[in-house]
C-alpha cells in the first residue's frame, strides 16, 4: 500500500498567478483521489497512459480556470468604471440627490445636496429633513411627504430651505418611492436650486404689475391686436386687449372690443389703417401718424409698435381739441401776418439781437431792397451810435426778463448811413423756437420836422410877447412916476388908471 502523504500547503500567490495556483491545487486533488481509489482496488497507482490522460485533463481544466479568471478581472475592471461613472452621475450631478426614510431622516445624500445646504455629507446623514426647511414652509413639506407615502406616486413641490449660514433658498423637490438593497422602502428626493428662477419670476411679476398699472392708468388709449391673414394676405385684425382709456376715448366698452374684428367693431367694412398696422406687425419697425377717424368723428394721433411677429400695439390720443386750437392758431397767425405785412409801420423780429424777420415797411425804413439784406445782421448796427447802448440794454431786457418795454424815441441808420428818427415799442415773443422780441418802429421824421417848425413859431411868439409885455410895463411905470410928481406938488394925479395901483402900493 502506498503511504498517503499529507497534502502540501497551498503556496502564497500573487493575484496575477491565481489561475495557475488554482489549477495546480485542482490537479493535486484529482491525482490524490485517483491514487486512493487504485490503492483501494489493489492496482498500481498509474500507468504511463493513464498518467498522460490525467495530465491532459488537468491542463485543460487549468486553462479553463485561467480564462474564467481573466473574465473575472475584466468584469472587475468594468465594475470599477461603472462605480466611477456612478460617482460622477450621483455625487457630481448638477442637482442634489437624497435618500430619506419614511420617518423623514436623511439616509444618504450626494455632494451637490450637501453643498447646496452648506454642509458635508456626514453632517446631513441621520438628520431630519425639516431641520433644513424654513419654518413657514414646513407644512408644505409635511403635506408633500404624507401624500407621497399615502399614494406611492411621485410628488413635487417648491419650498424654501435654509443654508447653513441661515440664508433662505428656493428648492424644487421631486420625490419617488423605491427600495434599498435590503428591500426596505425609502424615498428618493431630487433637489433643484431654483432661487434664481424664483427671483426672476418675482422681478417679472413686479415688472408686469408695474406695466399693467401704467397700462390701466395711462391717459392715452392702448390696444393689443393680432393681424388676420387669408391666403398669406392681411385682411383684418382682432383686438386682444384694451385699457380703460380706450373705452373712454372710443366709447366702446371692453366687453364689445376684446375679441372683436376691427372691420366689424368700427363698422367700416374694412379694417382701419390695416396697411400701416400689418406692415409694422411684419417688419417690427414702429410707426406714428395723425388722422381723422370718421367712425369716432375725432382726430387721433397714433403710435404703432410690434411686441411680437404678427401682432401690433397701438397707443393713440384724442387730439381733436388740440387740432381745433391748432387750426385756430394757424388762422390767427395768418391774420396777424396779414396785418403785419400790410402795416404802414415798420415791424421786425429780433432773436439773439439779430434781425429774424422784417415786413415791407421795415425793409423800406432801413433802405434795403429785400429782407435778405438785413436778416441775420445785428440790430444795433442799424442804430445811431448815440443810441446803441440804450438799444442793447432794451434787447437784453426783452430777451432775458421777458418784459414789454415802453415807447422810446431813437435814431436808426439806413443802409446808406442816413439817420431816421423813429418811435419804437417792443414786446417779448418766441419766433421759430428762439426767444426774441416783436418791434414796432414808426418813422417820425415828418413829425420831428413839424415839431421843429412849431417850436420855432412858439419861440417867435414868445419873443413878441416879451417885447409887447415889456413896452406896456414901461408905460405904466412912466404914468406912476407922473402921478407921483403931481401928488408931490399938491396937484391931482393925471392918470387915474394907475391911482389904485399907487394907493395899493403905499404902506
Amino acid at each position: 500500500m502506498i503511504q498517503q502523504n499529507p497534502p502540501p500547503r497551498a503556496p502564497d500567490v500573487a493575484p496575477a498567478d491565481t489561475a495557475r495556483h488554482l489549477g495546480s491545487v485542482k490537479m493535486y486533488q484529482l491525482a490524490e483521489e485517483r491514487a486512493a481509489a487504485m490503492e483501494a482496488q489493489g492496482q498500481d497507482p498509474l500507468s504511463p497512459a493513464e498518467t498522460r490522460r490525467i495530465l491532459h485533463e488537468f491542463r485543460v481544466q487549468q486553462i479553463q480556470l485561467e480564462v474564467q479568471n481573466e473574465e473575472l478581472r475584466q468584469a472587475q475592471a468594468e465594475l470599477d468604471v461603472m462605480r466611477a461613472r456612478y460617482f460622477d452621475l450621483y455625487d457630481l450631478a448638477p442637482v442634489g440627490y437624497c435618500t430619506v426614510s419614511e420617518e423623514g431622516l436623511i439616509l444618504e445624500a450626494n455632494l451637490t445636496a450637501a453643498t447646496l445646504l452648506g454642509l458635508t455629507r456626514p453632517q446631513l446623514v441621520r438628520q431630519p429633513v425639516t431641520r433644513f426647511i424654513l419654518r413657514e414652509d414646513e407644512d408644505i413639506y409635511d403635506r408633500h411627504h404624507r401624500q407621497l407615502w399615502a399614494t406611492r406616486h411621485p410628488q413635487t413641490c417648491e419650498l424654501r430651505m435654509l443654508h447653513q449660514n441661515g440664508a433662505p433658498l428656493w428648492a424644487h423637490l421631486e420625490a419617488t418611492i423605491a427600495e434599498d438593497s435590503d428591500g426596505v422602502a425609502v424615498c428618493r428626493v431630487v433637489l433643484n436650486d431654483i432661487t434664481e428662477r424664483r427671483q426672476a419670476e418675482k422681478l417679472l411679476c413686479e415688472s408686469e404689475a408695474k406695466y399693467r398699472a401704467i397700462f390701466e392708468n395711462m391717459a392715452a388709449a392702448c390696444c393689443l391686436d393680432e393681424v388676420i391673414y387669408r391666403q398669406g394676405r392681411p385682411v383684418d385684425y382682432r383686438l386682444l386687449d384694451i385699457n380703460p382709456a380706450f373705452a373712454r376715448i372710443t366709447g366702446i366698452p371692453r366687453s364689445r372690443a376684446v375679441g372683436a374684428l376691427a372691420s366689424v367693431l368700427y363698422g367700416t367694412g374694412e379694417a382701419p389703417f390695416l396697411d400701416v398696422y400689418s406692415k409694422v406687425a411684419e417688419t417690427g419697425v414702429p410707426a406714428s401718424f395723425e388722422a381723422y377717424f370718421a367712425p369716432l368723428q375725432k382726430h387721433l394721433f397714433v403710435t404703432v409698435g410690434c411686441p411680437e411677429p404678427g401682432r401690433f400695439s397701438t397707443v393713440f390720443s384724442d387730439v381733436t381739441e388740440a387740432k381745433r386750437v391748432q387750426d385756430a392758431l394757424h388762422d390767427s397767425e395768418a391774420r396777424f401776418r396779414l396785418l403785419v405785412e400790410s402795416s404802414p409801420d415798420a415791424v421786425f423780429v429780433q432773436t439773439e439781437g439779430r434781425f429774424a424777420y422784417l415786413n415791407e415797411a421795415a425793409v423800406h425804413l432801413f433802405g434795403a431792397v429785400t429782407a435778405d439784406d438785413l436778416l441775420g445782421q445785428p440790430v444795433t448796427e442799424r442804430c445811431h451810435p448815440d443810441y446803441r447802448g440804450m438799444v442793447g440794454q432794451r434787447i437784453r431786457q426783452l430777451n432775458e426778463q421777458k418784459s414789454s418795454l415802453p415807447r422810446a424815441e431813437l435814431v436808426y441808420l439806413r443802409l446808406d448811413g442816413t439817420p431816421v428818427p423813429v418811435e419804437v415799442s417792443a414786446g417779448p415773443m418766441r419766433f421759430q423756437g428762439s426767444d426774441g422780441a416783436l418791434v414796432f418802429a414808426r418813422n417820425i421824421a415828418v413829425r420831428k420836422q413839424n415839431e421843429a417848425k412849431l417850436t420855432e413859431q412858439l419861440h417867435e411868439l414868445q419873443r413878441w410877447y416879451d417885447i409887447t409885455l415889456g413896452r406896456e410895463g414901461r408905460i405904466m411905470e412912466l404914468k406912476r412916476e407922473v402921478n407921483e410928481l403931481l401928488t408931490g406938488v399938491g396937484r391931482a394925479p393925471r392918470y387915474l388908471s394907475v391911482v389904485g395901483e399907487l394907493a395899493g402900493s403905499e404902506p
